[in-house]
């Protein structure tokens, strides 16, 4: 025999509560099988027990059910087909007492928002339990568990009531309910640049965590400094009383500027400027001033006496990024150009040669063998300042040379006769000069500004005179002409007194007599009547004034004849 409990009025048994056998394994004995109908005796077969008639039947307890509506089924449980006799069953209690009632907590002390879940641990049978949650949510319930939020900070007194067919008990417990910190961070909108940082501070709580770490300082404490390298969100986290609460601060990070400068290669010559163009940022600052047309703005032109760095802050929404460029100055080739003295005469050359480059022109091309090279001739015919240009590397230096051309002296040389006769001297004059020499044969000296000159032939006569290192020189000629060769003849040299003779002079163009009664008569020939010997002189002068005497003496008495010639210059 089994008996079943069924709680929901019969709809299902789902408590098996007794199972009882003939096999010697339950408290029932049986007869053996019959055809015919089993009437029982008093004793028989009722309650095996120790003796007929002494009821040891079995007591089922009924005690999980207290409380409740139950229908109870008795079950013939066999493989015979017996019958199944059910008498006397006494359904037997004790009064009930109230429940007992206790429950537990997962916690007592929570934050706000947090849930706590409560068991009830009663005794004594309740048949019916009553939670009350104050600020809970729900705020009552029936079940043995329940979980209940609180939302907001208090402290709650949490009751369950426990009820049976003996009554109702209650008992409460307090449930502490902390608040959530709220937690703020300072500054309001912390915005950085890449590279800088920036102190955060977090109020409102205890204790506090940062995270994540990246760029922190440090992950605890109401202070970090956060130096993240692009935007960051950190989450801040600050406990009291075992509340936590939470914030974030988003950590902007502006990129810094890249800043570049055009040309590439900043090389310049000394004296010489380059213009420098900053990009990447908005505005521009430039340091150090040196040789720099300015210090801020994109451009700037740059003309620094020596090699110089510069420092370029491009600023870009308050950030600066930074960059150098370097203005690199060659010196220039200084140029030098010998000899020192460079003074010629009119008509000289010098020889000029430039050092301190590697090549080298010159300008202008007046009285220069070239205009190139490390040397060249200069011959100019007045003074001359030429420009010396000397480049090395790229880099020109300059000079000048004056080459001073001192004129020579312009001798103007006479004298004070060009045509001379054999013997005769002149005076030879010079002017244009400071001192004087003179070459050529029969001068009465060598120096001076006069001489006398006695040339046996035609001669040129050379006069110089130097003047702040120029000689000037110049020439006269004196023609010397020689003297006639004068002749003369008688028609008649030997002659009666008073008797004629005819004089013929030759050997030049002019004559002049003299002697007797014909002085000065130019006649030629002439004819005389001596009245006594007489000698006559005949002077004769050529085309160039140059004269020569003959004599002829006429005798008077029979054909005697003397001719004296005499030569003389004049």
């Amino acid at each position: 025999m089994i008996v079943l409990v069924s709680t929901n009025c019969g709809a299902t048994y789902p408590y098996r509560i007794f199972v009882g056998g003939e096999n010697g394994t339950g408290n029932f004995a049986t007869a053996a099988s019959s055809a015919t109908e089993f009437t029982p005796g008093v004793t028989d077969d009722w309650c095996f027990g120790a003796a007929p008639g002494v009821s040891v039947c079995p007591s089922i307890a009924l005690t999980q059910f207290l409380g409740q509506s139950i229908r109870i089924k008795f079950e013939s449980w066999n493989n015979y087909g017996n019958n199944l006799f059910i008498d006397d069953v006494n359904i037997t209690g004790v009064a009930s007492a109230p429940p007992t009632p206790s429950f537990t907590t997962s916690g007592n002390t929570i934050c706000a928002g947090q849930t706590v879940t409560f068991t009830s641990t009663t005794t004594g049978n309740p048949t019916s339990l009553l939670w009350t949650f104050p600020g809970g949510s729900p705020a009552t319930s029936t079940q043995a568990t329940q979980t209940v939020t609180f939302a907001n900070a208090g402290t709650y007194t949490v009751v369950l009531a426990a009820t049976n067919q003996g009554g109702t008990n209650t008992t409460t417990q307090v449930v502490t309910v902390n608040a959530i910190p709220t937690i703020t961070a300072t500054p309001a909108t912390p915005a950085i640049c890449a590279g800088a940082s920036v102190v955060l501070t977090a109020s409102g709580g205890t204790t506090y965590t940062w995270s994540p770490a990246i760029g922190l300082s440090g992950t605890t404490g109401a202070t970090v400094t956060a130096n993240p390298t692009t935007t960051q969100t950190y989450t801040i986290t600050g406990t009291t009383n075992g509340c936590s609460g939470t914030t974030t601060k988003t950590v902007t990070v502006t990129p810094l500027p890249v800043v570049t400068v055009t040309p590439a290669t900043a090389a310049i010559c000394a004296g010489q400027s380059v213009v420098l163009t900053a990009t990447g940022g908005t505005t521009y600052t430039w340091s150090p001033a040196t040789g720099l047309s300015g210090t801020t703005g994109a451009s700037v032109t740059a003309n620094p006496g020596s090699t110089q760095t510069y420092t370029i802050t491009g600023t870009t929404n308050g950030c600066n990024g930074t960059t150098t460029k370097t203005v690199t100055v060659t010196p220039l080739p200084v140029v030098t150009v010998t000899p020192a003295n460079t003074t010629i005469c009119a008509g000289a050359s010098v020889v000029l040669t430039a050092t301190g480059g590697t090549t080298y022109t010159w300008s202008p091309a007046t009285g220069l063998s070239g205009t190139t090279g490390a040397t060249v001739t200069a011959s100019p015919t007045g003074t001359q300042t030429y420009t010396i240009t000397g480049t090395t590397n790229g880099c020109n230096g300059t000079t000048t040379k004056t080459v001073t051309v001192n004129p020579s002296p312009t001798l103007t040389a006479t004298a004070v006769d060009n045509s001379l006769c054999a013997g005769e001297s002149t005076v030879l004059n010079v002017t244009g000069g400071g001192t004087y020499t003179w070459t050529g044969n029969g001068l009465s000296g060598s120096s001076g500004s006069s001489v006398t000159a006695t040339p046996t032939q035609t001669t040129t006569y050379n006069v110089s005179s130097t003047v702040s290192g120029c000689t000037g020189t110049t020439t006269v000629a004196v023609t010397v002409n020689q003297l006639p060769t004068v002749g003369v003849s008688a028609s008649n040299n030997n002659l009666c007194s008073g008797s004629p003779s005819t004089l013929t002079a030759t050997g030049a163009t002019n004559f002049t007599w003299s002697g007797g009664t014909i002085g000065g008569q130019t006649n030629n020939p002439i004819t005389v009547n001596p009245t006594q010997t007489t000698t006559y002189t005949v002077t004769g002068v050529d085309g160039n004034g140059c004269s020569d005497s003959e004599t002829i003496t006429v005798n008077d008495y029979a054909f005697a004849l003397a001719v004296t010639v005499k030569r003389c210059a004049t």
